[in-house]
């Protein structure tokens, strides 16, 4: 083959006529020349430039030879050891010895070599060759030569010998393409060493010059483990030899020759097939799967095939034995394929083992799922329910939260899954910032009802708005819904809930609610429930006993309390039965509140004790406090100053940052004796932001009214504990104060604090000038002329009830140093008179030995005869001193009841509040907006409807009760002004007001139009009328003389001097609607309504006077015209106000 690719060569080099180095670029590049060894190469380049042999000097045979012709560029030079330059053509030939040890060469190649040697080195020529030359000379002419040396002879004068050689006949070389081993085309093309072995059996049966450079390119590559690639010329192979290019294709992952597969398919359609199927599935594609996974692991081309199929499987796949698919599982894990292919075999081979009942590898082969990534969450849902198997639930639980939102929402609503792993799925949902649409939301309700997903449900129904579909699922959140820092939440469920109270009665509950969640949900608003609604869960008698009282107390006409006892007993009785979650919820939510009014009222009453404020402090317990049931507690300890340290720990892990929080520590530093502690946190509390009012809440702002609150509950305590100066400093600060503490108070701040500073006369003087009286006399002088005369005189009944002050509060106030600076201030008035002197005197020294009851009653009557006031303020004093034991107090407190009598008519009633231990009854005179609250009741109660407002008690909105209950029993007399009646009247008639409180409660629009029909309401507003009206002997002269000019002018001055408060007021109001106000001169509007200006000088009238045997005159009302500056009322106006039934029990136990 080496002569017919010298052939080529020469044939090409000489194609036309061009210079050497033309010739020798052109001939290099053909495919032939490649082929050629580096030896026949130097026999082309001797041809290609034309060598010819050195002359000879034809006169001198031993003369120098003429040099050979030797092209441009590849004349021989002689190195510095003899050798000749790269450049010469000799170069590529091989040496004397090469060719004489190579018997395989041709003789006409070795006849070739010698000869060039030989003549173009004759120098080194060594004459023993000339025996092989000879040799080579005799075979040539004997067996003759290729035509090639012709060519050679003609091109290359050199060896133009050659040319005379007798030609032999030429045989090609014929390739016996059957002789191939197919079995080594069985292969993926992955193996190295298998593609060696396959093109190492190949080469030498390509003949064709342009394949066989390409095939030894690649044999040369695949050695020195280099990337290939696939030559065009290749693909020309045909028969058994286009497995080449078939196996180097798949090698390099490209798309298989299509002449290439269709020849080896012509020689081995099987084994093209094979191939077409690799490729096929290397791109992807999956003609018949099942044959593919069967191919067999004999070849690394069938186990390719195997592996790629497995990694493709198909959906047929999930049909297999586990054994089947435990073995793709394993080719799968050892070619290290990708997690979701191997985890989708996965499941199908926990399928398997599911459906062949073998639980404890299924839960195993769970167990190791990886759940990254997309999931066919529904199947496996399905499986873990076939499992049935704890370990299986918890594995979803704990993994799912991984999974893609799709599959999580799948588990979510799987309805046949375990709770635990849907409710994991639900939260991370909810947490990631999920919008749930309609249907997922409804199939998310039984998983929200069963893990009492109050607040999470909450945030969907609001803040995705599927309120308006669900309004039993908003009504339930707003009772359950357990406070949080968002308020918002729990504004949107309430405000949600109003809205929806009507659609209620014409909504179906949800299909998820349990059985008795309806119902429940019915009594939690103040409907009815089924008499027999635990009928099935309660089996003791006691139980279903006391469920009949609760019910009981939740109807019409019930006062929503219920004694623990039972309450107790029912809370035993179902601890026995099988309650829904959300049922027990609710059932617990009834209970407690229930609990919580029984302690209300306690407390409201005046009958609470220490185990009443831990029952109220228990209910705080635990991480979901309903709203609501946080906002009554901390209404109650607003009011009474309740120690609740569970309230404390609440707000501490919920919301420390509260101003509550601050409110609920000071009421616990209160009750621990801790004043000065107590005083800094309502003090820090009053200059807190607080939240915005909610009425129907209960959520106190820290607005004026509340501030003015906190910032007089810190005065008071830093009185308790001396701090005066702080005290002072308050006062100085907050101006609102001056008029929510009495005057006689801010004495005694003013007092201590100047006597605490060492100016003990000051002090002294202070006092005086606050009892200081002017009075103009008429009175001749020494020449018998009249004239006037301004008298100075120190009012000693002051002085008298300045000694009873700091006894005179529930809890006592300190009476160092004030006493002293008073009895110093007795002592200095020069005007008095010597029997008052001695009385004082009397008085002191009968305290200081041991009295008795008829020394001090007697001293007391003598008082009396000349000022009533004084003598039984002596009693008043007496009875306050702790001086005497139980039977002596009695004895003195029946004496001073006589003395009372006989001395009555010369004591105004608004003095009469100072004798506290007579316990006379007050007369209140109701407002408006108290009896709105009693004549609703009343409208609900006749029209027959089992309506409330809900179940839990408002303390401000129950005063009405309290008054009634009081005033039924004679312990406070009723009476209501003639604007109060006029105002009642013309809202009864009006509607809108009873309307839209009925909108508040558990009423149908049916319900409504019963309740305010005209019969109905006039009927329930002469009820109310009369039965807050309980003053036998009112005389309709009180009203004309109540608006006296004198009257209405003490009354103008006293709303002028509060002027800031007003304004203030006013600016509050304004924030909740349009007040009525009123103006005095050309000032603004900011005085309270006319008809609240009436009630007040009705007040004042009725407290001028000695009126019958009442203690004091009171307003009852929520009006902050009226609250804010009751203390001033009681001191300059003679009236006292009451605002809740707290304040009423403080006057009513008198």
């Amino acid at each position: 083959m080496q002569e017919q690719y010298l052939a080529t060569c020469l044939t090409s080099g000489f194609s036309r006529p061009m210079r050497a180095p033309q010739r020798v670029a052109l001939a290099t590049r053909q495919d032939e020349f490649k082929l050629l060894q580096k030896p026949w190469q130097g026999i082309l380049l001797l041809a290609l430039h034309e060598v010819e042999a050195p002359g000879v000097d034809e006169d001198d045979d031993d003369g120098p030879a003429t040099p050979a012709r030797v092209p441009r560029g590849a004349r021989s030079r002689r190195g510095r050891r003899g050798g000749r330059s790269s450049g010469s053509p000799l170069d590529h030939l091989p040496s004397v010895d090469d060719v004489l040890n190579d018997a395989n060469l041709p003789a006409a190649f070795g006849f070739a070599v010698l000869t060039a040697r030989k003549t173009l080195e004759a120098d080194e020529w060594d004459e023993a060759h000339d025996a092989p030359l000879q040799e080579c000379l005799d075979a040539c002419l004997k067996d003759g030569v290729h035509p090639v040396w012709g060519d050679v002879a003609r091109r290359c004068p050199l060896l133009a010998q050659m040319s005379g050689f007798p030609e032999a006949a030429v045989t090609e070389s014929v390739t016996d393409l059957g002789a191939l081993d197919l079995t080594l085309a069985e292969i993926s093309g992955e193996d190295g060493a298998e593609v060696l072995a396959l093109i190492e059996a190949a080469e030498p049966m390509v003949t064709e010059a342009a394949p066989k450079v390409a095939l030894n390119t690649l044999l040369a590559q695949v050695r020195a483990r280099k990337s290939i690639s696939l030559d065009a010329a290749l693909i020309d192979l045909e028969g058994p030899l286009s497995a080449v290019p078939v196996v180097v294709a798949q090698s390099l992952g490209m798309p298989l020759p299509e002449a290439s597969i269709e020849a080896l398919a012509s020689v081995d359609e099987d084994l093209a097939n094979k191939h077409r199927d690799l490729a096929d599935l290397r791109q992807g594609m999956v003609s018949d799967w099942n044959a593919s996974r069967g191919a067999g692991s004999e070849s690394s081309l069938n186990r390719m095939r195997q592996r790629l199929a497995w990694m493709q499987p198909d959906d047929s796949a999930a049909n297999l034995d586990s054994v089947t698919l435990e073995e793709g599982l394993a080719m799968l894990e050892t070619a290290s394929a990708p997690g979701p292919v191997v985890d989708r075999v996965r499941w199908w081979h926990l399928g398997a083992l599911v459906n062949e009942g073998r639980q404890e590898d299924a839960v195993t082969s769970l167990t190791s799922l990886s759940v990254d990534g997309e999931v066919d969450a529904n199947a496996l849902g399905d499986l873990v329910v076939a499992i049935d198997s704890v370990e299986a639930t918890d594995w979803l639980a704990g993994v799912c939260e991984r999974m893609e939102a799709p599959a999580r929402l799948q588990i979510a609503v799987h309805a046949s899954l375990p709770f635990s792993p849907r409710m994991t799925a639900f939260r991370s949902l909810q947490d990631s910032g999920f919008s749930f649409s309609v249907e997922a939301f409804d199939d998310l309700i039984p998983v929200m009802l069963e893990g009492q997903e109050i607040r999470r449900m909450s945030r969907i129904l609001i803040e995705d708005q599927h309120a308006a579909r669900h309004p039993w699922l908003v009504t339930m959140c707003a009772h359950l819904l357990a406070a949080r820092k968002d308020i918002e939440l729990f504004h949107g469920v309430r405000a949600a809930r109003l809205d929806l109270l009507p659609s209620l009665h014409e909504t179906e509950p949800p299909s998820a609610f349990g059985a008795k969640t309806a119902s429940l949900i019915q009594l939690l608003e103040g409907g009815d429930a089924p008499e027999d609604l635990f009928q099935d869960i309660v089996q003791t008698k006691s139980g279903l006993l006391a469920y009949k009282q609760i019910r009981r107390a939740l109807l019409e006409g019930g006062d929503g309390v219920v004694d623990a006892k039972v309450l107790d007993e029912f809370d035993q009785a179902l601890e026995e039965g099988d309650l829904h979650p959300i049922d027990r919820g609710l059932t617990n939510a009834i209970t407690a509140t229930l609990r919580l009014n029984a302690a209300i009222q306690q407390v409201q009453n005046g009958t609470s004790n220490a185990q009443t404020v831990t029952l109220i402090d228990g209910l705080m317990a635990g991480d979901n406090v309903p709203t609501r049931r946080i906002h009554a507690i901390r209404q109650l300890l607003f009011d009474h100053d309740l120690p609740l340290p569970s309230l404390v720990a609440w707000y501490q892990d919920h919301d420390p940052r509260s101003p509550w929080s601050v409110v609920a520590r000071a009421a616990l530093a209160s009750s621990e004796g801790q004043h000065l502690r107590a005083a800094q946190e309502y003090g820090r509390a009053a200059k807190q932001q607080g939240a915005v009012d909610a009425e129907e809440d209960n959520e106190f702002a820290f607005d004026f009214e509340h501030r003015v609150a906190l910032n007089r509950k810190s005065l008071i305590h830093y009185a308790f504990c001396g701090e005066w100066k702080r005290a002072i400093d308050l006062v100085n600060e907050e101006p609102g104060l001056k008029t929510s503490m009495t005057e006689r108070f801010l004495l005694y701040l003013r007092v201590s604090h100047t006597a605490h500073n060492g100016a003990t006369d000051d002090a002294t003087r202070i006092i005086r000038d606050a009892v200081k009286e002017r009075e103009v006399v008429l009175e001749e002088d020494d020449e018998g002329e009249v004239r006037e005369r301004t008298r100075i005189w120190y009012n000693e009944d002051q002085l008298d009830l300045f000694l009873a002050y700091p006894d005179a509060h529930p809890i006592p106030l300190p009476k160092n140093p004030f006493i002293g600076r008073v009895m110093a201030a007795k002592n200095l008035s020069s005007q008095r008179r010597s029997h008052r002197r001695n009385f004082d005197q009397r008085y002191a020294q009968l305290m200081d030995s041991a009295p008795v009851p008829e020394e001090v009653y007697e001293l007391a009557r003598r008082a009396a005869d000349e000022h009533a006031l004084t003598g039984l303020m002596f009693l008043e004093r007496a009875l306050s001193s702790k001086r005497f034991r139980l039977m002596q107090q009695r004895q003195i407190e029946n004496s001073m009841r006589s003395l009372f009598i006989m001395k009555r008519d010369d004591i105004a009633v608004a003095d009469r509040r100072h004798l506290r231990h007579l316990k006379l009854s007050p007369l209140v005179l109701v407002d408006t907006n108290v009896l709105v609250d009693a004549l609703l009741d009343r409208l609900i109660q006749r029209s027959g409807r089992s309506v409330r407002a809900g179940l839990a008690i408002d303390a401000n909105r129950d005063l009405h009760h309290h008054l009634e209950r009081l005033g039924a029993s004679g312990t406070i007399q009723l009476m209501l002004p003639n604007p109060v009646r006029h105002e009642l009247t013309s809202i009864a008639r009006g509607g809108k007001v009873l309307n839209d409180r009925l909108r508040e409660t558990f009423a149908t629009p049916d319900d409504i139009e019963a309740i305010l029909e005209t019969t109905n309401v006039e009927e329930a507003l002469n009820d109310v009328l009369s039965s807050f009206e309980t003053w036998a002997k009112r005389e309709e002269r009180y009203d004309d003389e109540a608006m006296e000019d004198d009257r209405v002018a003490r009354l103008d001055a006293f709303l002028v001097q509060h002027h800031d408060v007003y304004d203030e007021v006013t600016a509050m109001k304004r924030q909740r609607g349009a007040p009525q106000r009123t103006a005095i001169g050309t000032g603004a509007e900011v005085y309270p309504e006319k008809e609240d200006r009436e009630i007040m000088c009705l007040a004042m009238r009725l407290a001028e006077i000695p009126l019958e045997d009442f203690g004091a005159v009171l307003v009852a009302t929520r009006d902050s015209d009226f609250t804010l500056v009751a203390p001033s009322m009681l001191e300059h106006l003679g009236f006292g106000v009451i605002k809740n039934a707290q304040t009423l029990n403080q006057w009513s136990v008198r």
